[in-house]
């Protein structure tokens, strides 16, 4: 199983929620979250899910101060009352759309180059136990809001953390969401969650 490491495709996909998308050569600007297949879940519009070649590109397509993350997927329709699109609901809020689809990965390139979509697509490991981390974080908002400070520099008024995967936290803001990487691959994501809140950095 590889880690942030040795694949920071992987790392650059957690670490972002934007993406460009382009459908059969028109483009979309979506906001995704990651289900527990390692699918792509976001709002959509009809002709994404018409579309015949669908691309993703994260966090857009050729960015200024960062590698760019492009995936081929495969797009279907989702149904609204599935847990993915709660997922999305609890860190974008109400979609502008009635519309859901699911894009699964079928190929990638990183900075260029091709790397194995099926290391993207592998899921979060924590999924089982990310409600109890974040549960966790959220009890003491003021003391998450320490940790988000000592981590980005940013000051975040009521932070809310939303999702745990072994590389980090992703915290719903006022202005979007906030990624805080954690300095090591999580082994056990509660030990290091329970040093960041009392006052260590992960």
């Amino acid at each position: 199983q590889q880690s942030r490491m040795d694949f920071p495709a992987l790392t650059h996909l957690r670490g972002h929620r934007e993406a460009s998308l382009l459908a059969d050569g028109t483009p979309f600007r979506v906001r995704f979250v990651l289900d527990r297949e390692g699918r792509l879940v976001f709002p959509a519009e009809g002709a994404m899910l018409a579309a015949e070649d669908v691309t993703v590109f994260i966090p857009e397509e050729a960015p200024a101060d960062e590698p760019e993350l492009q995936l081929m997927v495969s797009v279907a329709e989702l149904a609204g009352d599935d847990a993915a699109c709660d997922r999305w609901r609890i860190y974008h809020g109400e979609p502008g759309v009635n519309l859901w689809a699911v894009a699964a990965i079928e190929g990638a390139r990183f900075a260029g180059d091709v790397v194995e979509h099926e290391e993207l697509a592998r899921g979060n490991p924590l999924g089982a136990i990310e409600p109890r981390l974040c549960k966790r974080l959220n009890a003491d908002r003021a003391k998450l809001a320490i940790v988000c400070r000592v981590v980005t520099g940013l000051g975040v008024a009521d932070p809310v953390a939303v999702g745990v995967d072994p590389e980090g936290i992703d915290i719903r803001a006022r202005f979007g969401i906030l990624r805080l990487p954690f300095r090591e691959e999580a082994g056990d994501a509660e030990k290091l969650i329970e040093r960041m809140l009392g006052g260590g950095r992960s």
